[in-house]
């Protein structure tokens, strides 16, 4: 049996402990599921960087956050903001 470990690479995730024995790695809308060989699962907020199948090791790194849209967000006022060129796909 070949499970894999789960090492955290990047500045923010520097200290963070690998995860060993995982047995299944799954996407999830806010990064990974990853479930070790006793069915432990943990939700992490990361994406995979790399996979080196020689060594069963599988780096994750946190994901990056990026500034929303302002575009389409209600203002104080309650009214939807809008780029100045009207709506998308609206022609002049």
């Amino acid at each position: 049996m070949c499970l894999a470990r789960v090492e955290f690479v990047g500045e923010e995730d520097r200290n963070r402990d690998a995860l060993s024995e995982v047995a299944q790695i799954e996407r999830t809308p806010e990064g990974l599921r990853i479930t070790d060989l006793f069915g432990n699962s943990t939700e992490v907020e990361v994406e995979i960087r790399s996979i080196d199948f020689m060594s069963s090791v599988v780096r994750v790194e946190s994901l990056a956050v990026q500034p929303a849209s302002q575009e389409g967000l209600p203002t104080e006022s309650g009214v939807q903001t809008q780029d100045s060129s009207g709506p998308k796909g609206a022609r002049r």
